[in-house]
């Protein structure tokens, strides 16, 4: 039985369905035809012969195709130990090869190499080199190189504020203020805004700004690089504690027994008292790496003293946050039910920091930036074991120390140079990788991230 239809074109090439299924447009055996859905059917075009390449086969030979742009598409061969690259017309172009070419030899170079193209370089690997380690300190003379730094220390105030009564009408909270000035200039910053972290972080930025140096906040110090010959900076505490005052007003009213004198207070406001020994300032000297005969700088090894961190993460109200060092609770802090300024991160991870700092002192050194606090052993050869706990599901703090979980328990800012390894998908080693918090990323001074770097320790690369 024949079965008449019209078939509008033949543009969806060959179909291997059975013919009662198949589209309209489509066909069961195409010879010489170049489907189209813009031109239609077609002849196909001819092979051209541009250039004879080559007396001998490419066969078994890695082949790329460099696609720069429109303008510019090359085809790199790999064979025999070399590397020729043509252009589409067949021309042979010049490769500049002064070393390197040995890497080029492979058993089978189908299958050893791969390439990836990226602007105008062409990266190749072959599969079949085993990678080796380069050591940059070998066979080279390395001198000392040592780096003078200014501290400046911030001592907390304690309390950051006072609550006084007016008249038994009104309250006033009258806040500390962090103040000194540093070569001339003034800094000031009120315990409102944040304790001795708070201003340590302001002031480092301050500074970076005014004497262009690569000032580090380090919790609650400052640390500024001084250039060969520098003095430091000159640094006067003008710190001081609130407290309520007023002005009088006199006055006199008549009364039958005679004329009253009246003094009132008036105009209640907060003042300061200039207190001491909140600002510090001290000079050390410190060896920050090697340089080598090239005038090349090499970064000093890290320092293998045991470091940890603590990151508060949430505030909540009535949450109970521990802090354990070798499985004995040294620090914890527990937020009322009802007042505010008690859930804040940084005034959490303060409560700790002080119980911490005085209980710890003759063993770690300790530290607070905001709201990560750091646990240093003192001995370089001493470990321990940092741990931490909540009544929020282990949710609102966390412990940070040889390793942790996922990137997301760090916090967004930490203490410049701290490394630390993040574990991938359990059981898997191969995903592991070290991440380090940095506040000078590539020349560059930053408000600090996180950069992925090599396990410290390794001088190979």
């Amino acid at each position: 039985m024949l079965i008449e239809k019209p078939i509008p074109n033949l543009i969806n090439g060959v179909s291997q369905q059975p013919p009662g299924i198949r589209l309209p447009t489509q066909c069961e055996e195409q010879i010489n035809g170049l489907s189209s859905v813009v031109y239609g059917l077609q002849k196909r075009p001819p092979t051209e012969h541009l250039a004879r390449i080559s007396s001998s086969s490419f066969t078994g030979s890695f082949i790329h195709t460099i696609n720069r742009d429109k303008w510019e598409k090359y085809i790199a061969v790999i064979a025999n130990g070399d590397i020729r690259v043509f252009d589409l017309n067949g021309k042979e172009r010049t490769v500049k090869k002064p070393s390197g070419v040995t890497y080029l030899k492979a058993h089978d170079p189908s299958t050893a190499f791969s390439a990836v193209t990226v602007a105008d370089y062409t990266f190749i690997v072959n599969k079949e080199r085993i990678v080796r380690s380069y050591d940059p300190t070998k066979n080279i003379k390395l001198t000392p190189v040592n780096q003078r730094y200014q501290t400046i220390t911030i001592t907390p105030i304690v309390p950051a504020y006072k609550d006084e009564l007016w008249k038994r009408e009104k309250w006033f909270r009258c806040w500390s203020l962090y103040k000194c000035r540093i070569g001339g200039r003034t800094y000031s910053y009120s315990a409102e805004n944040g304790g001795a972290s708070g201003f340590a972080s302001y002031l480092a930025a301050k500074l970076r700004d005014d004497t262009g140096l690569h000032v580090v906040n380090n919790g609650h110090a400052v640390e500024i690089p001084l250039n060969s010959g520098q003095q430091p900076f000159p640094v006067v505490d003008e710190s001081a504690t609130s407290y309520l005052t007023w002005d009088t007003r006199t006055y006199y009213r008549d009364k039958r027994e005679g004329v009253e004198r009246i003094t009132e207070k008036t105009n209640p406001r907060c003042t300061y008292k200039q207190t001491s020994g909140i600002v510090r300032s001290t000079t050390s000297t410190r060896l920050i790496g090697y340089r080598s005969e090239t005038g090349d700088i090499l970064p000093a090894p890290t320092p293998t003293n045991k470091m940890g961190i603590v990151h508060v993460r949430v505030g909540d109200y009535g949450t109970t946050y521990n802090v354990n060092i070798n499985g004995v609770l040294q620090g914890q802090v527990k937020t009322s039910d009802k007042n505010r300024t008690e859930i804040s991160t940084v005034a959490i991870t303060e409560g700790l920091y002080s119980q911490l700092s005085k209980k710890l002192s003759a063993s770690f050194t300790v530290a607070q930036k905001d709201n990560v606090i750091s646990i240093t052993a003192k001995n370089a050869n001493a470990d321990f074991t940092l741990t931490c706990s909540d009544s929020l599901g282990d949710k609102a703090i966390f412990a940070c120390k040889g390793r942790v979980q996922s990137f997301t328990h760090l916090p967004a800012t930490c203490f410049h140079g701290f490394t630390i390894k993040v574990a991938g998908e359990n059981g898997i080693a191969d995903d592991d990788y070290y991440v380090q918090y940095q506040e000078n990323t590539k020349g560059e001074r930053t408000s600090g991230s996180w950069v992925e770097v090599a396990k410290p320790g390794l001088n190979r690369r």
